[in-house]
């Protein structure tokens, strides 16, 4: 069965983020990633807690591009001008095909920066970083 999708626009996002991993046989993996569900983040304690869900997929081909569903992932929001982060976070833990779901905490208004770092069997692959204005 074949299924044709007509008229659909695709954006490019600043949600959308990749990192390269060079494999035990010398081979590159670029590794792609999606930040859903900070469109319009909460701020502040306790309403500043933020479901997100983190979409990792690799690439196999030009056209393929297998949902990643065995990795650890740790998320660390800093505020760089006031030198600190902010509690109440939870790490992306594998739901389902490649999604994984985590709550990141906003402590109060200004500039974020929030670091994923991703990790197979305790081995680091590689980090992503968003920028937060709020």
């Amino acid at each position: 069965q074949t299924v044709t999708f007509a008229d659909i626009a695709v954006a490019e996002t600043h949600m959308k983020k990749d990192f390269m991993v060079m494999e035990a046989d010398g081979t590159k993996t670029m590794y792609i990633v999606t930040l859903n569900g900070v469109d319009e983040p909460k701020v502040g304690v306790p309403d500043g807690l933020n479901p997100f869900t983190l979409t990792v997929a690799k690439k196999a081909t030009m056209m393929s591009f297998p949902a990643v569903s065995d990795l650890e992932i740790t998320v660390d929001p800093q505020m760089p001008s006031m030198n600190h982060g902010s509690a109440g976070n939870v790490n992306p833990t594998h739901a389902s095909k490649g999604q994984y779901k985590g709550t990141l905490s906003f402590a109060m208004t200004g500039q974020w920066e929030v670091t994923f770092t991703f990790s197979r069997a305790g081995k680091m692959l590689g980090t992503v970083m968003y920028t937060f204005d709020l």
